[in-house]
């Protein structure tokens, strides 16, 4: 899980808060990784969900770290923000090609385990609304 800690790093330097996390508690955010495309220099991008669209110019690395902004399981895509690792900030991708994972979602317990929590852009701002009434 090294290589885990070291790319969760990146992202608390990008801003991505952590908290202690209780027992039970799921993080708010599903991270995938990429495990794909090692062999040719990661995976495609495109600009939209459907398969036929606009290829990126440079692919999403093999070993990147991404979070899902949304996800069509039926047709395996997810659309990405790209939060470690180099390619395109974000695109659409498909989650396995020919029954092969190209990217793999990390689980709620590696997050727990390394403190990651990410808050909706809703939540934080209740929290902070709540926090200046005190």
């Amino acid at each position: 899980a090294i290589w885990a800690h070291e790319a969760l790093s990146s992202l608390w330097e990008l801003g991505v808060p952590r908290l202690s996390l209780s027992s039970g508690m799921v993080a708010t955010c599903d991270l995938w990784e990429v495990t794909g495309g090692a062999e040719k220099g990661g995976i495609i991008v495109r600009s939209d969900k459907d398969i036929s669209s606009q290829e990126a110019s440079s692919r999403l690395a093999t070993g990147a770290l991404v979070r899902a902004v949304e996800q069509d399981n039926g047709a395996g895509r997810l659309k990405y923000q790209l939060l470690s690792g180099d390619g395109p900030e974000t695109g659409w991708v498909s989650t396995q090609v020919r029954g092969k994972e190209l990217l793999a979602k990390l689980s709620s317990q590696l997050h727990q385990g390394l403190g990651l929590h990410v808050e909706s852009e809703a939540v934080r701002a209740k929290r902070d609304e709540i926090k200046a009434l005190r």
